[in-house]
């Protein structure tokens, strides 16, 4: 791969863009140039639904992933694709828990987005990636890590959609 989103300078990089653009848009909100309220107006169903929403992203984006990681260990292409999206999911956790904490809770928005969108590509990356590595060598591949990268790319991106839809409409606009 020429360009790839599955090598320690790509993932360095984006996570510096994708701090200095959250600090941007805090910086701006700050200042009053973005109108972005710091809260998100969610309903009671909605604040619900988040509060399920959480658990379910943990165990199906860090949990699943990190039992794949473990069971093909001995895989370099798939121990590559696993570390790389779970070394970005744990610097996106850290960064929306620190973006909540000390500036504004609905910064976590962009930075879901940011990093949604970033995962569903090195996803998508990492699948073209093992299935090229896989037909080439001769191997089979297994239907346990395929079943694995399409699981995560559709609940990443139904996860996008539920930001576009329900986050994005619910973060406080100031006039």
């Amino acid at each position: 791969m020429k360009f790839s989103l599955l090598q320690w300078r790509t993932t360095i990089t984006f996570l510096i863009v994708a701090t200095l653009l959250i600090l941007l848009a805090a910086g701006l909100t700050r200042i009053g140039i973005l109108p972005m309220g710091p809260n998100f107006d969610y309903t009671n169903a909605e604040q619900q639904f988040f509060s399920i929403w959480i658990w379910v992203a943990l165990a199906v984006g860090l949990v699943l992933p990190l039992i794949g990681y473990w069971f093909y260990q001995r895989d370099r292409e798939i121990r590559q694709v696993l570390g790389f999206y779970l070394l970005v999911l744990i610097v996106q956790i850290i960064t929306e828990q620190l973006v909540g904490f000390f500036l504004f809770p609905s910064l976590v928005a962009i930075s879901g987005a940011l990093y949604t969108l970033y995962r569903i590509a090195q996803l998508w990356q990492g699948y073209q990636w093992i299935r090229r590595h896989q037909k080439q060598s001769g191997s089979k591949s297994s239907i346990g890590i395929v079943s694995l990268l399409w699981g995560l790319l559709l609940f990443w991106s139904s996860n996008l959609a539920i930001l576009l839809g329900i986050s994005f409409p619910a973060i406080s606009f100031d006039s």
